[in-house]
């Protein structure tokens, strides 16, 4: 029973009612009082099925359809597990952190000097694939088949068309970054970044796009809304940089809010002039019509304000759930750790210090040193507190993390050699260890929190002086107008890295990675810890994959790569000719030319809003990653590892695009078809007129 009932769902949501649709469309057509978003989507609706009719093409079945996908889905468990992952065991601060957090006893420990240095999103997913005793590869699957999901419900909403839903469906699932070694495979957290992200924007685009197309019930939008909070909170405490997202739902919430308002304004007032257009009857007898159309007038308020109290609601639930879960990560620990923060690293008191160290105005300050040595000395001197700890500031002087291309830094200290970047969060770090500073997350959140105020006061004050540099984000350094000019050419080369797909690694590494685990008996040890927790024995002993596995594997990934990037580039001209051809259209619009429809044009602005979240997203990217540029130039590899988001919200534009150019399509054979017919038509009449 159950799958009969899962079939005829299926059947129903695949279903193309021709029927339906063409008697909706005469009933729309012949009431022309009816204007706004839902009478242009009518129209619009209609126009696609008498394309399609035209064209000559079948709609697909349902079951053809599901069939697609579920093979696809089992092919994509199977190429994951087959291609299999990979666990960096000298990485302590990066995947090695990050498995400690999920293992037993991680809270058990307050003075553990690495706890709080990242949050544990990811971890929490390897705790609960460690306590079920999944398949960490098959999770890997599914949280693509997700993301997958979103984009075929996503363009099945704006586009309606079967074929293209699940073609967007296949691209998103087998995007051969999944299958990149620094990325897709590496037990980092990097590896389900992209698929969250495409969950969660994907979701926040279905959202805006039904409130504003005027298709969204109240109770679907708001179980959506939830299944959004739920991806947006979890991704949020996966990586420090989440804020990006949320930006994205503030200005989605906003937008549909004041949409909503309008509408319902703008339908008050079109009613309102009805009526009083028809009030010279109201002289005539009152037929049981005039009533019920009446009563329908006095119910449309109630609905209206229910539609707005709908959207409020639904994205109101996503902040409440980012502030509850702010709220109860921090709350866990200060129990465990006694600090009120969500990590040490960018957060809480250390991580508001290094901001103030990134706003003092110093010499030397540039794209590659964020925190000046005399910055740092500046700061030291603001600060009472401080002051009574030389022992750090010379720990901080004589810090270990300063590099020079030729690593012959032994002697250096920061005035000769700057700490590049934001390595003064790991700089301050190991100073506080080494020095014996750090006692607990909880004492030194104290004793920073003291000196913080201390260098407010000398901000004041004018003790200190805020650099003139501009800065997107409190946590990156300031840059100058010509350093920010300087970026172009980083986001244009990242943009070609993630469009054409260079710089990546096929995710199958063997050979390159076997010695690593088994450099010394500590990191051996925490690769068997690793195989162990997760029940994948290759991560302690490599050569229990066969070599021709990994060639197999390696293989397919680079056959992937090589798909994609043709695929990739046909798209990008597609994104091309919809960006310039969507502005021409609506040019044309204004000088009489045929009307573009609602629903286009509504799909035109979230692209054209898309493109622009991910100029602004990969441009903080390079914002942060010019300091890792500046000795050996630009690196591909290190722009693909941090330029995530632009990979998910590539996905998404590249799905909207092909939607609206496959609707341009069909709406030019549609109007050609009217245009042949109404010439029949017009001889038709002027033989009737000679005879």
């Amino acid at each position: 029973m159950a799958q009969v009932a899962l079939r005829s769902g299926i059947r129903r949501f695949f279903a193309r009612r021709s029927a339906a649709v063409e008697d909706a469309a005469d009933a729309v057509a012949g009431d022309a009082s009816k204007t706004g978003a839902a009478y242009a989507d009518s129209v619009s609706a209609s126009r696609d099925d008498a394309a399609s009719r035209r064209t000559g093409l079948r709609a697909p079945r349902p079951g053809v359809l599901c069939a697609i996908m579920a093979v696809a889905i089992v092919l994509r468990i199977a190429a994951a597990r087959f291609v299999g992952v990979w666990f960096w065991a000298l990485q302590h601060w990066d995947d090695t952190v990050l498995l400690r957090y999920s293992l037993p006893g991680y809270y058990s420990n307050p003075s553990d000097d690495g706890a709080l240095m990242k949050v544990t999103g990811y971890s929490q997913l390897l705790r609960v694939v460690r306590i079920l005793h999944l398949n960490y590869p098959t999770v890997l699957a599914l949280l693509w088949v997700a993301a997958a999901l979103v984009v075929f419900f996503l363009v099945r909403a704006v586009s309606r068309r079967p074929w293209l839903s699940v073609a967007a469906f296949l691209y998103t699932l087998f995007y051969p970054v999944a299958f990149e070694a620094n990325i897709g495979t590496r037990m980092y957290r990097n590896s389900i970044l992209i698929p969250c992200y495409v969950f969660v924007i994907g979701l926040v685009l279905l959202m805006t796009y039904r409130v504003l197309s005027r298709t969204a019930r109240p109770w679907p939008l708001v179980g959506q809304s939830v299944l959004m909070t739920v991806a947006l909170v979890y991704t949020y405490w996966v990586k420090e940089d989440g804020l990006w997202m949320v930006a994205c739902v503030a200005a989605a919430a906003a937008v549909c809010i004041v949409a909503q308002v309008v509408i319902c304004v703008r339908d008050r007032r079109r009613e309102a002039g009805e009526r009083n257009h028809d009030a010279p009857a109201a002289s005539l007898q009152a037929s049981p019509s005039d009533a019920a159309s009446s009563d329908a007038a006095a119910s449309s308020a109630p609905a209206a304000w229910r539609r707005i109290v709908a959207v409020v609601i639904a994205f109101a639930i996503p902040f409440a759930g980012l502030a509850a879960s702010s709220v109860a990560y921090k709350s866990v620990n200060r129990k465990y750790f006694g600090a009120y923060v969500g990590n040490m690293r960018l957060g809480g008191e250390t991580g508001r210090f290094v901001e103030y160290l990134y706003a003092i105005d110093a010499p030397g300050r540039s794209s590659y040193v964020w925190a000046p040595a005399d910055a740092i000395r500046q700061a030291f001197d603001a600060s009472p507190t401080l002051q009574s700890h030389p022992e750090l500031y010379q720990a901080i002087v004589h810090t270990p993390w300063i590099v020079k291309p030729d690593h012959s830094n032994i002697t250096d200290t920061i005035f000769e050699t700057p700490i590049p970047g934001d390595s003064i969060t790991w700089v301050l770090h190991s100073a506080l260890v080494e020095t014996g500073l750090w006692t607990s997350q909880e004492a030194v959140n104290d004793l920073f929190a003291q000196v913080n105020c201390e260098i407010q006061a000398a901000f004041d004050n004018g003790t200190l002086r805020k650099s003139r540099t501009i800065q997107p984000l409190a946590s990156v350094g300031g840059y100058t107008r010509r350093e920010i000019a300087g970026l172009v050419p980083y986001i244009a080369e990242g943009y070609a890295g993630v469009t054409f797909l260079a710089g990546y690694t096929p995710g199958a590494k063997y050979g390159d990675y076997l010695d690593n685990a088994a450099t010394n008996g500590q990191t051996k040890q925490i690769g068997a810890t690793a195989a162990e927790a997760f029940g994948l024995p290759y991560l302690a002993d490599y050569t229990l994959r066969s070599p021709t596995r990994y060639a197999l594997a390696n293989t397919f990934a680079i056959l992937l790569f090589w798909a994609y990037r043709i695929l990739n580039t046909l798209l990008l001209i597609a994104l091309a000719i919809v960006l310039i051809g969507g502005i021409v259209r609506l040019v044309r619009r204004r000088r009489a030319a045929p009307p573009v429809t609602a629903r286009s044009v509504m799909t035109y602005l979230l692209l054209v809003a898309a493109v622009g979240v991910s100029l602004v997203y990969s441009t903080v990217i390079q914002w942060y990653n010019a300091f890792l540029y500046h000795n050996d130039g630009f690196s591909m590899t290190w722009s693909n590892y941090y330029d995530l988001g632009a990979v998910a919200m590539q996905i998404l534009v590249f799905a909207l695009a092909a939607c609206i150019l496959a609707s341009w399509r069909e709406g030019r054979a549609a109007a050609s078809s009217s245009s042949a017919a109404n010439e029949t038509a017009n001889g038709a009449h002027g033989e009737v007129r000679q005879s």
